[in-house]
């Protein structure tokens, strides 16, 4: 009995100490890499970049020569449509908004976030504000 109840509290032991962290990446990006996508301009013309759009600063960016540079607000009004991975962006008040449905009305979204400071940790691995 003494060996049964010995091995069932080591059994304990080892399944309780078996723990893996895990790391939790959070990104202000919509989508987790640049994505090839379309921007076709009022003028008709079409540039096909690796896009993302960045939701704390709320601009559509892009990657050129190894540098992420942004759509700044002067350009916004020259650009119509912007398409990456099947969604489309469109400029609603010199932001983009992604169309999310178009039959009779349509309905859009505004990507926002913003940044919190960590809390400080305190008891039993819980975090204040």
């Amino acid at each position: 009995m003494k060996r049964i109840f010995f091995l069932s509290i080591l059994c304990l032991c080892f399944t309780a100490s078996y723990s893996q962290k895990v790391e939790v990446i959070i990104s202000h990006y919509l989508f987790p890499q640049f994505t090839e996508g379309t921007i076709l301009m009022k003028d008709g013309k079409i540039n096909s970049l690796s896009l993302n759009f960045n939701s704390l600063t709320e601009e559509m960016v892009f990657k050129a020569s190894s540098k992420v540079l942004a759509i700044v607000k002067g350009e916004i009004e020259l650009v119509d449509t912007v398409y990456i991975k099947e969604r489309k962006f469109v400029v609603l008040n010199n932001k983009f908004a992604e169309l999310l449905y178009s039959r009779g009305i349509e309905l859009y979204a505004e990507h926002k976030c913003s940044v919190i400071a960590p809390g400080k940790p305190g008891p039993y691995g819980t975090t204040s504000l």
